[in-house]
């Protein structure tokens, strides 16, 4: 076995060389598969309507009441701790709305 310029040893059978660049290139294409679906913010987001909407689905009338009630509460409680916060988001709001019928 021969080492390169880091002294790293290199096996010196061709086809020991050929398998380790097929694994290196194996290993390659699933971590540029994983960052590509990191990178998926779209997709990211439909995965998690789905398992949203699953997880509703699995609740009762009740607990569905309770937790949108839950959810109102903490905007009501964001809108009295943070008022400015509240108008910047109605006001970003009604541009979408006026500026979508066009």
């Amino acid at each position: 076995m021969t080492r390169d310029a880091d002294e790293h040893p290199v096996p010196a059978d061709p086809e020991v060389i050929l398998d380790e660049i097929e694994q290196t290139r194996s290993e390659l294409g699933r971590t540029v598969e994983a960052l590509a679906a990191k990178a998926d913010v779209k997709e990211q987001a439909k995965e998690k309507v789905a398992e949203l909407g699953d997880r509703v689905a699995q609740m009762s009338p009740d607990d569905v009441r309770s937790s949108a009630r839950s959810a109102f509460g903490s905007v009501r409680d964001l809108v009295r701790e943070r008022p400015a916060v509240a108008y910047a988001a109605a006001g970003l709001l009604l541009l979408w709305l006026v500026r979508r019928r066009r």
